[in-house]
């Protein structure tokens, strides 16, 4: 999976060369980003450290600044005390500059307090993070919205439906359709916009009728032929409360301290958690879409 999310990447594309105002204070020496994703498999997670100096250089001499990153980053679980040691890796970015990615592959677990820390190895000095991953999110399903029924044809305008998820926050959501393909069947996952903001269940409201050109594009279908459908299923990640979303402007983004949960340092670690969901939607609406439902 893609490790580093949508809010930590853009954060690494801003943050590459680690300066911090020299007015800032707190006198933190790393600048830390990432996050630990639960699911119900182990997954690779993925932190940058970026070293705090205070005066900025050219991409070519931040890459000579960053070369003797030497510390050691680990996380531990707090209810359980386990701790892990991650593995440093170096990489090299467009515009030239080295970053640091520590990471370990885990199984993390959902509602479940972690301590990430990064330890200076020649002085013993500490920065540290502690966070949450969310409960792992549930989802319940409104009715199916048939609008704009043909009597003759027996096809809509619009066939919707609302899934309602029990989270703070939801992005990277798709929804997957398990049709016929090859010599048995394929699960097609469309992406669904990021839902945020407001109290209670994130409303994620399925496209049917919009969602079958895509399938008929991707299955190399004529316009109008009908697809058969086994079953429905949906992908999201919960973000915890709180998740920090940067803006895009890079003169704020260029204060580490803008975006700050971690001691003794600047920046952002988070917890996510993976939910799914597979359900069956009325027939007779999904004949008004255009789908064969198959159950």
């Amino acid at each position: 999976m893609l490790l580093l999310l949508g809010f930590v990447a853009t954060l690494f594309a801003s943050c590459d060369d680690g300066f911090v105002d020299p007015f800032l204070r707190g006198g933190g020496a790393f600048s830390v980003y990432g996050a630990i994703v639960s699911d119900g498999v182990p997954l690779t997670h993925t932190v940058r450290v970026v070293p705090v100096r205070t005066l900025p250089d050219a991409p070519t001499d931040t890459s000579q600044a960053t070369a003797q990153l030497d510390v050691v980053v680990s996380s531990t679980n707090l209810v359980t005390g386990d701790s892990l040691q991650w593995a440093k890796r170096v990489v090299r970015y467009a515009n030239g500059t080295i970053g640091y990615l520590f990471s370990n592959t885990f199984r993390a677990q959902p509602d479940t307090p972690y301590r990430l820390t990064v330890r200076r190895i020649f002085d013993g000095y500490e920065t540290a993070a502690e966070f949450a991953t969310p409960l792992t999110p549930t989802a319940s399903y409104g009715p199916v919205e048939v609008i704009g029924l043909d009597g003759e044809q027996g096809l809509a305008d619009s066939v919707r439906q609302e899934v309602r998820w029990a989270a703070a926050r939801l992005d990277s959501v798709s929804v997957g359709y398990r049709v016929p393909g090859g010599s048995g069947a394929v699960v097609i996952r469309i992406p669904y916009p990021d839902v945020t903001g407001g109290e209670g269940p994130r409303p994620v409201e399925v496209d049917y009728v919009r969602d079958l050109e895509i399938l008929r594009d991707t299955l190399g279908l004529n316009p109008g032929q009908t697809v058969t459908l086994y079953e429905m299923s949906m992908r999201v990640r919960a973000l915890g409360a709180d998740w920090v979303t940067p803006t895009d402007d890079p003169e704020i983004l260029a204060q580490p301290s803008t975006f700050i949960n971690v001691e003794n340092g600047y920046g952002f670690v988070g917890g996510a958690t993976f939910g799914s969901t597979v359900w069956l939607p009325d027939r007779e609406a999904m004949q008004a879409a255009g789908f064969s439902p198959s159950y």
